[in-house]
């Protein structure tokens, strides 16, 4: 049984400002680029997606300081396309910026789509299309992510479990999808592993591809697929889609978050698509409440207390987070902590240790 420790709580604006100093201080980044990166990652946390947090940036730190970089720059386009060189930087700020070049695109075209290559990892895919949401658009985005699964009946990492994020604008919140096609998440092996704890069956094999609950096997091992070999199915599809046209940048390219040595390679692909081309936005809103009111009065199981649209998990634990702020467990206070002081950044709390 895993014993959970009291968690210590920090408000967002303490987080977002920790963040920001650390990316000033230990990569010298402009106030746009320290916005995307820090957004990112503390919008992780309020929507309790903690495995796409504030514990990713010292990896994106470590990255950043071991490479070369050039301008995040549009290289080829057509009215509504266009590839995008990150030029090695972190995923959040290549992802923005990808972002918003594919809504520029849907503005003029109805529809834009970006792929960007040379960048790294992006943090949670749904950030990028409530991005999109929250100006009116219908979003997409995914990405090749680093080799975590096997291909179906196989017993070698070689694919990504490729998450992948939808989001329609509503007028309370974006109604927004973001899922992998495995069962959860690389970083949370890495979580579980750092606290000690027993892992759920059904996540994860170890290298033999025996199903385990021990998280330091499971990390080398393969990640679970959901709806088993179509989850696989759809990962592969997504990876020989975005690797391809970011030329041949798959999986097996890409390098892990704990190995800062030279540019990760990964690529990504947004979408923006504007909805009021043929409904106008009153029509649109008027349609999409009907559903929703539909969608509530669907009959319940006894122990189901509210049907939830996808993504309001999310969101009503962001409003919680607002009020009584995000959790972080002790150790990896700690862990950021050590991070913090080895690169000269200020401590995110002073008396953990």
């Amino acid at each position: 049984m895993n014993q959970k420790p009291d968690f210590l709580s920090f408000r967002e604006e303490r987080l977002r400002e920790w963040c920001t100093a650390v990316l000033k201080k230990c990569c010298a980044v402009t106030d746009d680029y320290a916005a995307a990166v820090s957004g990112a990652l503390v919008s992780a946390n309020l929507r309790g997606v903690d495995t796409h947090g504030v514990n990713l940036l010292q990896y994106y730190v470590r990255r950043f300081k071991n490479i070369s970089h050039t301008d995040i720059r549009v290289t080829a386009e057509m009215p509504a396309f266009c590839h995008i060189d990150g030029g090695g930087h972190m995923g959040p700020a290549v992802s923005v910026f990808a972002m918003d070049r594919a809504i520029e695109k849907a503005a003029a075209c109805g529809v834009g789509m970006a792929i960007a290559e040379n960048s790294s990892h992006f943090g949670a895919t749904g950030y990028y299309t409530c991005q999109a949401a929250r100006k009116g658009y219908i979003g997409f985005a995914t990405t090749v992510a680093y080799k975590t699964m096997t291909p179906w009946g196989g017993l070698e990492n070689f694919i990504g479990n490729n998450p992948f994020s939808f989001a329609f604008p509503w007028r309370e919140f974006p109604i927004m999808l973001d899922i992998s096609n495995s069962v959860t998440a690389r970083n949370k092996i890495f979580n579980y592993a750092r606290e000690g704890w027993a892992l759920p069956e059904g996540w994860a094999t170890d290298s033999g591809g025996v199903p385990t609950t021990d998280a330091r096997k499971a990390i080398e091992g393969f990640l679970q697929p959901i709806a088993g070999y179509k989850g696989v199915g759809i990962a592969m599809m997504f990876e020989i889609i975005v690797g391809t046209l970011a030329h041949g940048h798959y999986a097996t390219s890409i390098k892990p978050n704990a190995d800062p040595t030279g540019n990760q390679n990964v690529s990504h692909l947004f979408l923006a698509i504007k909805p009021d081309c043929f409904m106008t936005k009153e029509e649109i809103g008027e349609t999409l409440e009907k559903f929703v009111t539909a969608f509530r009065a669907v009959k319940r199981r006894k122990d189901v207390g509210e049907l939830l649209l996808p993504g309001e998990i999310e969101y009503n634990r962001e409003q919680e987070r607002k009020k009584t702020g995000i959790p972080l467990s002790p150790a990896l206070v700690a862990e950021l902590n050590t991070f913090a002081s080895e690169s000269g950044a200020q401590a995110l709390l002073e008396d953990v240790c």
